[in-house]
């Protein structure tokens, strides 16, 4: 299966069925606004680095947790559908957004090798190698990203947002093409790197309670 696919499928779980779906009852019935939806993904998350921990006493937490980190996924691409669709993006939500990601992912990054180090001693920190992985494919799809949007920015004629994470994208995303590609191209590598990140977390945290 190409990358392309595993975009697609994901797209077609997630963002594409689950947030099409429940989008209008979301916003539209509840008023609940894409800023409250980051707020609880950024709940649940924090909840989710608390029963890693309590996963030491009682080993089922260890599938609730893993479950909470999938939920995110949903809650994660949610946010931004519904900021997208309706015309409620903005700066604040769009950084709100980011430090949630970044500081939670810290967070369970640091009780999960805690956990791992706890539970098997200096070789549970074996687990620092596949989250080693993770982060460093995922460091490379934001860099590409932010790269995508610089490029579109300029297609647009706005004052691109220029980052070092721009300016590492720009250096290996491959040669220019047209806006309509910058567009699906940002939007596509951002749910697919963000949700396949929160899924081999999520396996990392499962196999807690079976091994």
């Amino acid at each position: 299966m190409s990358k392309r696919d595993d975009m697609n499928m994901l797209d077609n779980m997630v963002y594409n069925g689950l947030c099409e779906t429940t989008a209008p009852t979301i916003y539209s019935t509840m008023g609940i606004t894409p800023n409250m939806i980051t707020t609880f993904t950024l709940v649940i998350r924090l909840l989710a680095a608390y029963f890693i921990y309590s996963g030491l006493q009682n080993p089922r937490h260890f599938s609730i947790a893993a479950g909470l980190v999938l939920l995110s996924i949903f809650t994660d691409a949610l946010d931004g559908y519904i900021a997208r669709k309706y015309g409620l993006s903005s700066e604040f939500g769009a950084k709100y957004d980011m430090w949630t990601d970044i500081i939670t992912y810290i967070i369970i990054t640091i009780v999960l090798v805690w956990v791992y180090y706890i539970k098997f001693g200096p070789k549970g920190l074996w687990v620092l190698l596949p989250l080693a992985i993770i982060n460093i494919i995922g460091g490379i799809y934001e860099c590409t990203v932010a790269a995508m949007k610089y490029k579109k920015q300029l297609y647009q004629s706005e004052t691109p947002h220029y980052t070092s994470t721009t300016h590492i994208g720009l250096a290996i995303h491959g040669p220019d093409r047209d806006y309509e590609y910058y567009d699906r191209k940002a939007n596509d590598l951002k749910r697919f790197s963000g949700g396949t990140t929160q899924i081999l977390y999520a396996m990392l945290i499962f196999a807690l309670g079976w091994i």
